[in-house]
């Protein structure tokens, strides 16, 4: 699978789950945290290729707070998430 594939798997993961990264606080926390453990499964090895697919899962744009905050989340939770293998959790079980 092309990283170009794998960013439109996580995408497609997202949109299928309707996850909204508009929140903040625990509700983004856990999003970032589901999302990761999918990326990882599929091979993604960077935050920023999930920011990437997370950004074509928005039909509209969200405001730049709003962006900020999510990519700020997603590179903490991605670093720590690849540390503890979140990846493993789908090897185990369904999308």
């Amino acid at each position: 699978m092309t990283k170009d594939q794998k960013i439109k798997a996580v995408t497609d993961f997202i949109i299928e789950k309707s996850l909204d990264f508009n929140d903040n606080g625990s509700g983004l926390n856990s999003k970032c945290c589901e999302v990761s453990g999918y990326a990882l499964h599929v091979g993604l090895k960077e935050s920023d290729d999930v920011i990437q697919a997370i950004g074509k899962s928005f039909i509209k744009i969200p405001s730049a707070s709003i962006i900020m905050r999510y990519e700020k989340e997603m590179h903490r939770v991605f670093r720590y998430a690849k540390s503890n293998n979140y990846g493993d959790f789908y090897k185990k079980s369904k999308k």
